[in-house]
């Protein structure tokens, strides 16, 4: 989903840039590396994917059903899962 956010969202930026340069106000050809600032900035403000590292609550159930964890554990896991 955020790649889709990103790519939607540089078309919307490319699209506004070749319109503002049709009309003078921009031009592509003196300020191109205003783009790689803009793409470098998102890349560095966006937030960082850290759920990815941690088990979702599919597999704390799984695991529970499985007799790996008792109930206590998979309690407190899942909320953990849910305070991130």
């Amino acid at each position: 989903m955020r790649s889709r956010t990103f790519f939607g969202l540089l078309l919307v930026v490319v699209g506004a840039w070749i319109l503002l340069s049709n009309f003078g106000i921009l031009n592509f050809g003196r300020d191109w590396p205003l783009i790689l600032i803009i793409i470098g900035f998102y890349f560095l403000v966006r937030p960082s994917n850290k759920k990815s590292r941690k088990p979702d609550i599919r597999k704390i159930l799984d695991k529970l059903e499985k007799g790996e964890i008792d109930s206590q554990t998979a309690a407190r896991l899942i909320k953990e899962e849910k305070d991130e």
